[in-house]
């Protein structure tokens, strides 16, 4: 099973340098908005500030709690401080290289020149120096869910046996700005990685059956154990670092640009 999975791990030294390279990318493959659509920086901003105050975040993406009333009003742009980790396919990367999204950000072209090694196809995930060990398993489980249909089906089975107690998480996460087409995957990274647990205490309560089924199929389908303390570390068999020093090189590489006339 392990020869069909390709997770490309890159873990950024910083929170805003991950979000700046991942925005556009991750939301031309998964957002409500931006979905398969080509975009430039601004437009994704003004509408991602527009639609802020519709969002409401899960406790534990900010590590104290949900975000206060005053930071979700309309026009505040939070993006690098909501997105604590990224995922998406080497297919949605596609737009990126074949010129849809000219001209690229700079950020954008040193994480094209970091993957250009990594033999397609692939699943892309993002962290950050810092960043919750929790964090990183979540989005390898999302990388497994891509890579291993089999997985996928018994997944998404066991859930479809949980429809009537899984509406009010499916609601939430609606509102935290998933697609609709993303349930399934978001919910089963939640439960096997136990980021459910951020939820108000009654819903998670209410999800513990659907939450413990969840992590008796991950742990049967890759022998370990979604409860140990060791769970994050264990994952990284699944997973290929890409060095950032080769996100680092294609800064570099960037030729700063003069302007003006002397």
């Amino acid at each position: 099973m392990i020869e069909q999975i390709r997770i490309a791990h890159l873990q950024f030294p910083s929170l805003y340098m991950m979000a700046a390279a991942l925005m556009r990318p991750s939301e031309h493959y998964e957002s409500p908005r931006f979905a398969g659509l080509t975009f430039t920086l601004e437009e994704c901003m003004d509408d991602y500030a527009a639609r802020k105050g519709d969002y409401v975040f899960l406790p534990h993406a900010h590590g104290d709690g949900p975000l206060p009333p005053e930071s979700r009003r309309r026009g505040n742009f939070t993006y690098f401080d909501d997105w604590r980790g990224f995922n998406l396919p080497s297919s949605a990367l596609r737009a990126f290289r074949d010129g849809s999204f000219h001209p690229l950000l700079r950020k954008e072209r040193a994480l094209l020149h970091a993957l250009a090694d990594c033999p397609e196809p692939y699943y892309l995930i993002a962290t950050y120096e810092g960043g919750e060990p929790d964090i990183f398993a979540h989005e390898v489980t999302h990388g497994l869910y891509h890579c291993v249909p089999q997985y996928a089906k018994r997944v998404d089975e066991v859930i479809l046996g949980h429809s009537e107690t899984t509406q009010p998480l499916f609601r939430q996460l609606l509102d935290r700005g998933y697609r609709a087409d993303k349930l399934y995957d978001e919910a089963n990274a939640y439960a096997v990685t136990g980021l459910i647990s951020g939820t108000p205490a009654g819903l998670a309560a209410h999800l513990a059956p659907l939450c413990n089924d969840l992590r008796m199929l991950f742990a049967a389908t890759f022998v370990l154990d979604p409860g140990s303390p060791g769970f994050a570390d264990e994952l990284r068999q699944f997973t290929s670092q890409v060095p950032y020093g080769r996100f680092e090189e294609g800064l570099r590489n960037e030729r700063p640009q003069r302007h003006g006339v002397r």
